[in-house]
């Protein structure tokens, strides 16, 4: 099995006795001598199991295989630690293993013939793994943060680690050193595992981020045994980083470095948001429309769900989740991704909370509901800026123009599209997509900023559609033709009207299906300007668009 690690032993050894020779006393100064000659001759598996109060740990460790990612090895973990590479081990004693949970003392101390895969693999990546650190971790210095083997990441100090206190440390072996404790080092799931292997959480939350999930090997972290007959590497001791699309976007909940506050609803909860919520995200009866619903759905669920504790400023007065945007902060007046008194008795921390969860890389905070706003998460206002509108023409060359505020009102962007009739026609008209809308009833606003050549009003006639049917037209023969003017001489806000079965006296439009972050865009504002020669010495023919405007109405 010597093939199995790196070759290297003898200078990593030599490190590690500068290292002890440093920080012991006078008394260390032959025992960690770089004469070989005296360099211990027991490894750390012959060391352990001499040791008076470790004979659990050390039956644990001689039934237990180790992985290679997702491949068992014929090796148990005594057998690794009786070999070449250096590790630092912590050994708990007998009565702390014996006051373990039943369930996990029954799968830990289980002979290796009784042991099924999964057996193997919890017992060594929640406990073995646990109390083993490649290289040379001496006590004695100062306080260190140690990365276990378990991916896990523990403060040592001189006399303690993780707050359990040393019986004996620096016992040297010819492989690396031992420290015995007075009691355990706990596992604690991060919040990626939380969420992935907890029981109660696996359909409703467990499920949908292994889906997105995937694991690649560290090759700086992981034991090479060399390369294979197709020219790839092969490791014997794999470190895996998990990679996630969902991840990237709500932060990097699984790294052991992390400080992380998580608001997550019970599993009812959840699913109560979830089926109030996906109503939202009817696709209809386009391809893969459960998937996606089921995708975005999760998504709106969890906008506000995680905060980075290291980047927080004053806590007692907000926090601020990972979806939060400094720029976009600076430039719309809401709030969004911003809670305020969150630990005060109707704060987010606090408010409907039943349980707190501790993780290895922050905590959880459980609430026995969806605590969040829906319209400051998932349920905005659609905004379409005319000049950066997708838009088909008629009759017209749009142009996109820079207008500053003035005392005629507030521009969004400062930049308006100009629509005017080609070579001083009368008559244009311009179709405007409106992406990502979700199912449901929203009141739709075009925002005109004045002519400031011209007192006199546009004349304009919206029509929506969607699907390329009117869902709202002005000229409905059920109703009058209605014409819409803006108010001279400020930006102004006009609101279209919708339309029911017998009239036009509702205020909004209700879009059948949700087109949330697909490709083409289904529902379209439509604006024309349509005059006769006797009505231009009343009306101006230049519409200058600064936006349109989908407010979702909130029941």
């Amino acid at each position: 099995m010597k093939n199995y690690f790196n070759s290297f032993k003898k200078s990593v050894w030599v490190a590690s006795a500068v290292l002890l020779c440093a920080s012991c006393s006078d008394v260390w100064d032959e025992h960690y001598s770089t004469d070989y000659s005296v360099v211990p001759r027991e490894s750390l598996a012959e060391t352990i199991s001499k040791l008076d109060n470790a004979s659990q740990f050390v039956k644990i460790l001689q039934n237990t295989f180790m992985y290679n990612g997702a491949k068992q090895l014929t090796v148990s973990y005594y057998e690794f630690l009786d070999e070449d590479q250096f590790m630092t081990v912590w050994v708990p004693s007998n009565e702390a293993i014996n006051a373990l949970p039943d369930s996990l003392k029954e799968i830990f101390l289980k002979d290796v013939t009784e042991k099924t895969p999964q057996d193997h693999k919890i017992t060594g990546q929640e406990f073995i793994q646990n109390y083993l650190a490649r290289y040379s971790h001496p006590a004695g210095g100062d306080d260190e943060k140690i990365y276990m083997l378990s991916k896990k990441m523990y403060t040592a100090s001189a006399n303690s680690i993780d707050g359990v206190n040393y019986l004996e440390k620096n016992i040297a072996c010819r492989n690396g050193i031992l420290h015995t404790l007075n009691g355990r080092i706990e596992y604690r799931k991060s919040l990626y595992e939380y969420i992935t292997t907890e029981p109660a959480y696996t359909d409703v939350l467990g499920k949908f981020f292994a889906k997105y999930t995937k694991e690649e090997v560290d090759p700086n972290r992981s034991v090479q045994q060399g390369i294979n007959a197709d020219g790839e590497m092969e490791y014997v001791d794999s470190v895996l980083i998990t990679k996630s699309i969902l991840m990237d976007r709500f932060g990097l909940i699984n790294e052991e470095d992390s400080n992380f506050a998580m608001v997550l609803p019970t599993p009812e909860a959840w699913q109560a948001a979830y089926d109030r919520i996906s109503q939202f995200y009817d696709y209809g009866r386009i391809e893969y429309a459960d998937s996606i619903k089921m995708y975005w759905t999760q998504n709106a669920i969890m906008t506000d769900m995680f905060f980075n504790m290291n980047i927080q400023h004053g806590l007692a007065d907000s926090a601020i989740s990972t979806t939060f945007d400094r720029y976009g902060r600076q430039t719309d007046p809401i709030a969004y991704h911003t809670y305020y008194a969150p630990y005060s008795a109707d704060g987010l921390f606090v408010k409907n909370r039943v349980d707190s969860i501790r993780c290895s890389n922050g905590y959880i905070i459980q609430v026995n509901t969806w605590p969040f706003a829906d319209s400051l998460t998932w349920l905005r206002p659609i905004k379409v800026e005319g000049e950066n509108a997708d838009y088909k023409a008629n009759l017209t060359k749009p142009v996109s123009k820079s207008m500053r505020n003035g005392d005629y009102g507030k521009i969004s962007s400062e930049r308006i599209l100009q629509v005017a009739g080609e070579g001083g026609a009368y008559s244009w008209q311009i179709d405007i997509p409106v992406k990502n809308n979700l199912k449901g009833k929203y009141k739709v606003y075009m925002v005109i900023a004045p002519n400031t050549d011209s007192k006199k009003p546009i004349q304009i006639h919206p029509t929506i559609y969607y699907n390329n049917a009117a869902i709202f037209d002005p000229k409905d023969t059920r109703n009058r033709d209605l014409t819409f003017n803006n108010v001279v001489g400020k930006v102004d806000t006009i609101l279209i009207q919708g339309k029911d079965s017998v009239k036009m006296d509702r205020d909004y439009i209700e879009i059948p299906y949700c087109d949330y972050k697909t490709d083409r865009a289904k529902l379209s504002v439509r604006i024309k300007c349509s005059m006769k020669s006797s009505e231009v010495k009343n009306y101006n023919t230049t519409m200058n668009l600064d936006c349109i405007i989908l407010e979702p109405i909130l029941e």
